[in-house]
């Protein structure tokens, strides 16, 4: 068996070497001449100056490495995520307190358990196992999301990612962090269940994560985009279709209602990748986990190309009608006026005839006067009143 050399062991070999070192220098010094022993003296002290200028140099310098390892210590431990570190076989070699406050155990009591020990279901624990041999494979750092357990048996969402730790021995090992996604798992699969259900509506129903990136496309929304799900989920929403606002203050102003109320509903034009514009009205709604952290949106759109336009023409057919009953209203205005006009000069026609009818009656007045009068002097002067008779002759007179 090889013998196993302790710091003790080492300390008496330099020790031994140090004192043989030594009685050979003072066999030296026995030789040596006073002058001799002067200089030597003199080079002695300013290499303990030296040494002693060194030692301080190199207190400063553990000084200095003792608290940056403190820090190091603290930023490790109370890290906002966990920290783990495993080996080829899944063994927790170490871990910060977060780690163990995830897991619900004292962090000595992890130390050598197995992770697996602590996946719930066993599809997950398949999914750990390609995870591990992935990341010791050196394919880079890599991601996966499995449920975890706790000592008291809650069962919670973690992330995990792992990269290959450096400088690792034959066997390999690898640094994993792990984070409770579980309030945003929840708010996620929330999100999927309400788009869910407006999947049969006519509808398009778009939903994204907090990277805007698609994870929702009913097909209504392959209908209006001419873009199937498969090709649409993943993909950053700018990917599928561009949008453009109709005004600036639109944009600020949903922009606003998003950040106060964490809704909004309104009118933008969307530009398809065939390069077709719509017009499309919106009701988006952020989604937050329990945290309040943005987890993603879900928009629910509808097609009103065809009614805008419509409006619009019905807005030009408004603005004609009501350029011709502006016209219509002038030219009756027009002609009202000339008939006014008219009216008065037919006022003072009548009162010249209702005139001249008076002076006609004046005139019938006095020639009846007249013929009455002329009458009455013919019959006193011929006075045929008296006569008698029937013959033809006497009535032609």
């Amino acid at each position: 068996m090889k013998k196993t050399t302790t710091p003790s062991d080492s300390l008496a070999s330099l020790r031994r070497k140090a004192e043989d070192k030594l009685r050979t220098q003072l066999e030296r010094l026995q030789k040596l001449s006073a002058h001799d022993i002067q200089e030597l003296v003199h080079e002695l002290g300013t290499h303990q100056i030296e040494l002693e200028m060194q030692n301080e140099e190199l207190r400063t310098g553990r000084d200095e490495l003792e608290s940056s390892r403190n820090q190091y210590a603290e930023l490790y431990d109370f890290a906002p995520v966990g920290y783990f570190t495993l080996d080829a076989q899944g063994l927790i070699e170490r871990v910060n307190l977060t780690g163990a406050h995830l897991l619900g155990i004292e962090r000595g009591s992890l130390l050598k358990r197995p992770f697996t020990g602590f996946i719930v279901e066993e599809a997950d624990r398949a999914v750990f196992s390609k995870h591990r041999e992935d990341v010791l494979q050196q394919q880079g750092s890599q991601t996966c999301e499995i449920r975890l357990k706790r000592k008291d048996g809650a069962a919670f969402y973690a992330q995990l990612q792992s990269v290959a730790k450096e400088n690792i021995d034959a066997a390999g090992s690898l640094r994993t962090t792990i984070i409770d996604v579980t309030c945003r798992r929840k708010a996620y699969e929330e999100m999927k269940f309400q788009a869910d259900v407006l999947s049969q509506v006519n509808d398009a129903v778009v939903a994204v994560d907090n990277g805007y990136r698609i994870t929702y496309w009913n097909q209504a929304a392959e209908r209006l985009y001419n873009l199937k799900s498969v090709d649409a989920i993943g993909r950053l929403l700018k990917e599928a279709y561009d949008y453009t606002w109709i005004n600036a203050d639109d944009e600020r102003t949903a922009q606003e209602s998003l950040k106060s109320t964490g809704t909004w509903r309104g009118e933008n034009i969307h530009v398809k990748k065939n390069g077709e514009a719509i017009h499309v009205l919106s009701a988006v709604s952020v989604l937050k986990d329990e945290s309040g952290a943005f987890v993603g949106m879900l928009a629910v759109m509808r097609d009103i190309t065809q009614r805008r336009r419509m409006e619009d023409a019905l807005q030009t057919a408004y603005g004609d009608l009501e350029r011709k009953v502006k016209e219509r209203t002038q030219e009756l205005v027009s002609l009202n006026e000339r008939l006014t006009q008219e009216i008065e000069e037919r006022k003072g026609t009548e009162e010249s005839l209702r005139s001249a009818n008076a002076e006609n009656k004046q005139l019938k007045d006095r020639f009846q006067a007249e013929n009455i009068y002329l009458h009455n002097v013919l019959n006193r002067e011929f006075n045929f009143g008296e006569i008698i008779g029937r013959s033809n002759a006497l009535e032609y007179v």
